[in-house]
C-alpha cells in the first residue's frame, strides 16, 4: 500500500505507479509500472542478452555494495552520496574486460585492477584525506608461525590536521584496519560480493601531534595482503575528529575521512 510522506508525496504502488524516495534526491520520485514486462524479461528469447547483462550487473553491485559497507560501517557519514552506484560503474567496466568467461559470467579478472579501484573508493570520502590528515600509511604483509603478520610502519607528521583544528577538532581517534573485498563466484546466478576488515591498530592522538605507528599483529590467512582475481585487499585508515569540551570526547562527524593503501607483500 502507498503512504503518503509529505504533503503529496507518497511511498508505494498505486494505480500503476511506483512512488519512491533515492538518497541524495530531494523531492520524491516516481516511474509507471509496465505489468507485462516483468515476465517478458525474465523468459522471453528477445531479452536473452538483457538478462546476461542483469547478472553482471549484479555482480558488479554486489561487489560495490560490500566494498562500500565494509567502510560505513564505521563512519556512514564518511562517504559521499551515491558511492555504491559510482563504484558498480567502476566495477562493471572491469568485469566487461574479462576474455575468459562467457557473456553474463564475465568476473574480475587478473590483479591490474585493484590499485585503481581502492583509489577510486577512498575518492569517495566526503572530506579528502591527503588534506585533512595527509600522513606516511605503510605496512607489510608476510607468513610467520603465528599467522599472517601485519607490521604497520605508519606514520603523521608534526602539524597535521590543521584543517580540522580550525574548524575545532582538538583530538583524532585513529584506526587502521585489514580490508578485504571478494567477488564469490554462483552458477546461473549473479557473483556475491563480501567483504571483511580486521583490526591492525588504534591510537588516540591530539591534532598536529606527531606519531610513528610501528605495531605488529598476526591476523587469519585470508588476510594475506595478495591480490587475485575477484579479490581485492587494502589497509584501511578511518579517522574519527573529536572536540573536546569539558572531560567530553564528542566525534565531529562531518569531519571523518578515511582512505585505503595497497599493502606490501613479502615474497615467500
Amino acid at each position: 500500500m502507498a503512504k503518503q510522506s509529505g504533503i503529496h508525496q507518497l511511498r508505494g504502488k498505486i494505480r500503476g505507479m511506483s512512488y519512491y524516495r533515492q538518497k541524495g534526491v530531494k523531492d520524491g520520485l516516481a516511474r509507471q509500472i509496465n505489468d507485462g514486462m516483468s515476465k517478458r524479461v525474465k523468459e522471453d528469447v528477445g531479452y536473452l542478452n538483457t538478462r546476461l547483462n542483469a547478472r553482471e550487473f549484479g555482480s558488479a553491485g554486489s561487489f560495490a555494495g560490500a566494498a562500500i559497507r565494509a567502510i560505513s560501517e564505521r563512519q556512514r557519514t564518511m562517504l559521499k552520496d551515491f558511492a555504491t552506484g559510482n563504484l558498480a560503474k567502476a566495477v562493471r567496466d572491469v568485469i566487461i574486460q574479462d576474455t575468459t568467461h562467457p557473456w553474463g559470467e564475465r568476473n574480475l579478472t587478473g590483479t591490474a585492477w585493484q590499485a585503481e579501484m581502492l583509489a577510486r573508493i577512498s575518492s569517495y570520502a566526503k572530506n579528502d584525506f591527503s588534506s585533512y590528515v595527509g600522513g606516511n600509511w605503510l605496512v607489510d604483509v608476510s607468513s610467520g608461525d603465528n599467522g599472517i603478520e601485519w607490521a604497520n610502519s605508519s606514520s603523521l607528521p608534526a602539524g597535521w590536521g590543521s584543517l580540522l583544528a580550525a574548524k575545532g577538532a582538538t583530538g583524532a581517534y585513529i584506526d587502521m584496519y585489514s580490508y578485504q573485498v571478494e567477488l564469490q563466484e554462483f552458477a546461473g546466478t549473479s557473483d556475491k560480493g563480501f567483504s571483511e576488515t580486521a583490526l591492525v591498530q588504534s591510537a588516540d592522538l591530539k591534532i598536529g601531534e606527531a606519531d610513528e605507528f610501528d605495531g605488529v599483529v598476526f591476523l587469519a590467512s585470508q588476510f594475506d595482503g595478495a591480490n587475485a582475481a575477484n579479490k581485492m585487499q587494502g589497509f584501511l585508515v578511518v579517522v574519527r575528529p573529536y572536540q573536546e569540551v569539558g572531560t567530553q570526547k564528542y566525534i565531529r562527524q562531518e569531519l571523518c575521512t578515511f582512505a585505503i593503501f595497497g599493502v606490501g607483500v613479502a615474497q615467500n
